[in-house]
């Protein structure tokens, strides 16, 4: 059963006579309630063109699931893809037309992100069903096997705690002095207790042979929170990047999280304790929590991301790396092989199922002069 909301409060008639157009949101990686809730430009514009909104779910995120109540047995996980959500919001789309008998009504796609994909690739694929497609945000210049700069997705993230995005100047360097902090010196029994300590994490430092580990452990926790902080570079309050569960950003989150990173501070661990608050304002939403779990993930969050995991492995390849130069973190290149490793270890993949240049060989990447009535949206900031 796959979920779908309508909304036809500002339907009209257009001067012809026919029902104006289906404002129809592409469904991604998550419940589509969370997609209702954060598509603004959608609810702005059905009133002023008279549209109807149509939001879809996209199999097996939500509450749509082919096989019941079982989305990560791994026996199911070949028929996540891509391909088959778009067959299914084609499938939608067409029975929804001929039930409202709008068989003239133009259906708009819109989308985000990974949805953003799909949104353009829907009216690439299903000409004669969207009549265009707003895509916002959506990364089809990083997908692999177009020479593009794998350093680009965190020299963004990094450029979100610059002046240039409205933070404090300092954040930048403050923010990699964190990091090496942590690099440095969670790789010894005192060291890691200082780190646990100073960034308020839950748990004691683990024996001597497990140190490199959570020192990897803690820093890729403290790394995720930025990027939940750029993704969210709102100009609004918003609970989207919680995924569906509880809590809620300010306006400008990097801008606000950095305000903590903003002084010159006299020693690295007055910088790292500055760095704690930093990672509440994520952590911490709630106000309730009194220490940081780096081995937790809300249910909503974990089922998430191993689904995305799945398809990221299979089909949507974004090669992502860092140099700690151009960015605010540390070095860490881009390696297919090391990619393909992890893929397999954590999903069994045969040698024909690690499909890294999937995207490009089906939809051209960036290449899109063989299309039209696509329009791409892109933050400098998000």
């Amino acid at each position: 059963m796959q979920r779908y909301y309508v909304c036809d409060k500002h339907w009209k008639d257009t001067k012809s006579g026919n029902k104006g157009p289906v404002l129809f949101y592409v469904g991604n990686e998550s419940e589509v309630e969370l997609y209702i809730k954060n598509s603004g430009l959608m609810w702005e514009m059905a009133p002023k063109v008279g549209g109807l909104l149509l939001f879809a779910e996209h199999r097996f995120y939500g509450k749509s699931l082919p096989f019941g109540n079982t989305k990560l047995d791994k026996s199911h996980l070949p028929y996540l893809s891509s391909d088959q959500a778009m067959e299914d919001f084609a499938q939608l789309l067409t029975d929804f037309k001929i039930k409202m008998k709008i068989e003239k009504a133009p259906i708009i796609g819109f989308g985000g992100s990974y949805g953003g994909m799909l949104a353009s690739w829907m009216r690439m694929k299903y000409p004669h069903i969207l009549a265009g497609a707003v895509a916002c945000s959506a990364p089809l210049a990083g997908l692999y096997g177009q020479n593009s700069n794998t350093n680009g997705y965190y020299e963004v993230v990094t450029r979100d705690a610059t002046p240039y995005a409205g933070s404090a100047p300092r954040c930048r360097d403050n923010v990699q002095r964190a990091f090496n902090t942590i690099i440095n010196m969670a790789v010894t029994s005192k060291g890691n207790a200082l780190v646990r300590s100073t960034l308020k994490l839950c748990g004691e430092s683990p024996v001597p042979s497990k140190l490199k580990r959570d020192m990897n452990a803690i820093r890729n926790w403290a790394l995720v929170t930025t990027q939940w902080y750029s993704m969210g570079m709102y100009p609004f309050k918003s609970g989207y990047m919680f995924l569906g569960g509880k809590g809620e950003l300010p306006a400008w989150p990097m801008r606000v999280a950095c305000d903590f990173m903003a002084p010159e501070f006299k020693s690295e661990w007055d910088n790292l304790a500055a760095f704690a608050n930093f990672q509440a304002l994520y952590h911490n939403a709630s106000g309730t929590v009194q220490c940081f779990n780096i081995s937790y993930e809300s249910p909503k969050a974990e089922e998430v991301l191993s689904l995305w995991g799945w398809q990221a492995c299979t089909e949507l390849f974004l090669p992502i790396g860092m140099n700690g130069k151009t960015d605010m973190f540390w070095s860490d290149p881009f390696e297919i092989t090391g990619m393909e490793a992890y893929c397999n270890y954590a999903y069994d993949l045969t040698p024909e199922r690690f499909r890294p240049s999937w995207g490009y060989t089906q939809f051209a990447g960036a290449r899109l002069n063989y299309y039209s009535n696509i329009v791409f949206s892109n933050g400098e900031l998000d």
